[in-house]
């Protein structure tokens, strides 16, 4: 993938994101899927989906956070130590999330 494919793509992904975000709650495993599909491999996706979302967390126009429950509860941690949580649940599945795991995201209405 050349580097201005690759930006487009990233592009893409995060417009994509953010569009379902303001429809509904967002898992990590469907960022994933979004770069599969776009020939994103290993750890080339777990550093760009963190990079992404800590853009995005830090511009204030997503919140990451699990449901208890029924309920959306929104996690109250400064962003970087949010993005190293991700990072330290994500390797110690030793694989790529399944629905619902580590994380959901949604958009700051």
């Amino acid at each position: 993938m050349t580097d201005a494919s690759s930006a487009d793509a990233l592009d893409n992904i995060e417009k994509e994101f953010l569009a379902e975000c303001g429809e509904d709650y967002v898992d990590l495993r469907s960022i994933v899927r979004q770069f599969q599909d776009r020939g994103f491999e290993g750890s080339v996706i777990v550093d760009r989906t963190l990079l992404m979302l800590q853009r995005l967390l830090e511009r204030k126009q997503i919140v990451a956070g699990a449901f208890t429950g029924v309920e959306f509860k929104v996690f109250d941690i400064p962003v970087v130590a949010l993005i190293e949580k991700i990072r330290h649940d994500w390797v110690h599945l030793g694989r790529d999330p399944h629905i619902g795991e580590i994380a959901w995201f949604t958009s700051v209405n």
